[in-house]
């Protein structure tokens, strides 16, 4: 009796789901990138119904209620109060 030696090729995940892809029609594959760049562009920039609820809006109106915002009367006091 002949024993045979068996090899496995280890394939991982990405490269399996390339090919996958790569086997794909050109339409098919378009349509994947378009979803994948929206998928990419909503993680990038969550949308927020309420400003009121950013960070950047909370500190703004911090600024505003210690007193910390300064309103100038034209552009002459405006850089004096930039450079000092």
């Amino acid at each position: 009796m002949t024993t045979a030696e068996t090899k496995t090729t280890e394939i991982s995940t990405v490269d399996a789901l390339w090919v996958l892809i790569q086997s794909q029609s050109k339409r098919v594959r378009q349509a994947l990138t378009k979803r994948l760049i929206a998928e990419q562009a909503k993680q990038k920039s969550p949308r927020i119904s309420d400003i009121t609820q950013t960070a950047g809006y909370k500190a703004a109106m911090d600024d505003v209620k210690h007193g910390r915002v300064y309103h100038a009367e034209n552009v002459e006091d405006m850089m004096k109060q930039i450079l000092g």
